[in-house]
């Protein structure tokens, strides 16, 4: 099926190979069959940065970058990026 979901919602998408999950603002996880690439290109026009290779985030979301041990990024939802 099909699920409509706004980019604004959208925290933070992670690569799993050929699949791509999405975790939402209201700590949903959903499983995607397209690659970050994919996914990439169409949310770059909302802002997402890919910050890793198998990372990308929505800025609205980033808590905070930390420069220690190479450096990560600090989201919202807790996670520690690097």
């Amino acid at each position: 099926g099909l699920e409509f979901i706004k980019a604004s919602e959208i925290v933070r998408c992670q690569s799993d190979s050929n699949y791509t999950y999405f975790y939402l603002s209201n700590q949903e996880k959903i499983l995607i069959c397209r690659t970050l690439k994919e996914v990439e290109s169409l949310l770059a026009f909302h802002g997402f940065v890919r910050i890793h290779q198998s990372h990308l985030i929505n800025p609205a979301y980033l808590r905070k970058f930390i420069r220690h041990d190479g450096g990560y990024v600090m989201m919202q939802d807790g996670e520690e990026i690097s």
